[in-house]
């Protein structure tokens, strides 16, 4: 009998609007962390110091604005480092995600990560439509993705259907109705 040829490579999957968002979430929640750890410290900083932390006050107000920025700024070098170091940020690893180019290429450019993030900016602020659009988009784009000229792929395999009735069948034979064996 010869052997049964070898199916050619699958495209990578794009990944879909629901994984990407869980991605994203984990994402805010690792810097939200981060943030509230580096708050504590501060606080502990003032507590040992025997000063008190003033209360809410013009200045604190402005202060509290300029703490926003830093999120902003600190937030999208966190996106920028991950991208162009690992191709995925934390949220996105942990949901099997990497942001690709679009001739398939697994490394970012400097420049594609810095319009990534800047697009990823403007698909926030015009009421989110920017990530809305991956609902609609055929390749399950953003305007970020557009803008960069990247995608999101999955990076697993989906099973085959020849795979998955091979582990059906083979499931299906272990269920037995004999009684176990003791030995």
């Amino acid at each position: 009998m010869p052997p049964k040829p070898k199916a050619p490579p699958l495209e990578p999957r794009p990944a879909g609007f629901i994984s990407r968002f869980a991605a994203w979430f984990v994402d805010q929640l690792v810097l939200v962390v981060g943030f509230a750890v580096m708050g504590m410290t501060v606080q502990l900083v003032f507590t040992f110091s025997g000063q008190s932390i003033p209360a809410l006050s013009g200045e604190k107000i402005a202060a509290l604005f300029g703490t926003a920025g830093f999120a902003f700024v600190v937030s999208a070098i966190y996106m920028a480092l991950f991208w162009y170091l690992f191709g995925s940020t934390l949220g996105q690893l942990l949901f099997g995600l990497r942001v690709v180019r679009m001739d398939g290429s697994r490394t970012l450019t400097f420049w594609q990560v810095v319009v990534r993030v800047i697009g990823f900016y403007i698909s926030m602020a015009v009421f989110f439509l920017g990530f809305l659009w991956i609902l609609i988009d055929s390749g399950r784009r953003g305007w970020h993705d557009k803008l960069a000229r990247t995608k999101v792929i999955y990076t697993f395999e989906a099973p085959s259907l020849e795979a998955t009735s091979d582990m059906l069948r083979v499931v299906s034979g272990m269920r037995s109705n004999q009684p176990a064996k003791k030995g």
